[in-house]
């Protein structure tokens, strides 16, 4: 296991991510129609992409609720305002220095600072975060491509997209229905974290609650960058394709995920919207203008950790 940390941390491995990341980005970049796309935005304006950003940007309040309330629960708790922080300082790291350490990583490293004796809790509370968020996000898209298969509306060939999620949904109903089975074999130190995550049906209902709410302003903020630049695509397309998106982005062949998920979205799109007459240089103009939003929201993140390293400085 530690080998295994060690390879996909090395420096070669580090360099191929890079390569595969600004390729990928490269191939999007070379379809995109420069003329076309400034003038797309030159008729919108700049109020959509504001609009854009700030309900992207307000998705991360409701991570970092989300997280700090399972903290809470497995008795590792950080105070509401430096949870906020550090959400927004894992974003970043994980949109602009994914080479080192990424979002999650963050997270752990500053819940270890306060609870080093609580390290299982801590490790539990985020990777039931992850897991949680991932759920919904399954469920969303899947009951979204669902409806519009029963209303007629979504073509023949989107019903594959469908059955990818429907796989990923029981995947994670069968993980979260084997806890119990898991807890009894696990030691005492990361058993009881888990017992007090799924015995807390208050926090269940928040947290998925919660991470409903992440989704439907992450999906109204592509739904907004579509509609700015003239793109015929609704809610429950843009979030279905987001949602394959995202997880394609958990493959570790790039840096945070860049190149795969502007990809994966551009690919779902025309697999699921054929008859919207979507050529691919403005999908991908579209995928490139979600990664700066996701850039800019990320962006904000950095200001916090500047914002901390003063304030310890001057103590």
């Amino acid at each position: 296991m530690e080998t295994n940390s060690r390879i996909l941390r090395s420096p070669l491995v580090t360099a191929l991510k890079y390569a595969v990341s600004l390729a990928l980005l490269a191939v999007l970049a070379s379809q995109v129609d420069g003329p076309g796309l400034r003038k797309a935005v030159s008729d919108a304006g700049i109020l959509p992409f504001v609009v854009a950003i700030l309900l992207a940007a307000a998705a991360y309040p409701l991570c970092a609720i989300r997280w700090w309330w399972l903290l809470r629960t497995t008795h590792c708790p950080l105070p509401f305002r430096r949870a906020h922080a550090v959400v927004w300082i894992g974003q970043f790291y994980n949109a602009f220095l994914p080479g080192g350490i990424g979002g999650d990583a963050t997270r752990l490293a500053y819940a270890f600072r306060d609870h080093p004796d609580r390290r299982a809790a801590a490790t539990t509370a985020t990777a039931a975060d992850r897991l949680i968020g991932f759920a919904v996000l399954l469920l969303m898209a899947t009951g979204g491509l669902l409806v519009h298969a029963f209303s007629g509306r979504l073509p023949s060939n989107g019903l594959a997209v469908v059955g990818a999620l429907s796989l990923g949904v029981i995947l994670v109903g069968a993980g979260f229905t084997a806890l119990p089975w898991l807890a009894s074999k696990l030691p005492a130190p990361w058993a009881r974290p888990l017992r007090q995550i799924r015995g807390d049906i208050r926090g269940t209902l928040l947290t998925t609650a919660l991470s409903a709410g992440v989704w439907i302003l992450d999906f109204a903020s592509g739904w907004v960058l579509a509609r700015a630049l003239g793109l015929s695509l609704g809610p429950v397309e843009v979030g279905s394709a987001l949602a394959v998106a995202y997880t394609s982005a958990l493959l570790p062949i790039s840096l945070g995920g860049h190149g795969v998920r502007e990809g994966a979205l551009v690919l779902t799109l025309l697999w699921i919207a054929p008859d919207a007459g979507l050529a691919a240089n403005d999908l991908s103009a579209f995928a490139l203008l979600f990664l700066a939003t996701s850039l800019a929201c990320s962006a904000i993140g950095g200001l916090v950790l500047l914002a901390g390293r003063r304030s310890s400085t001057r103590r």
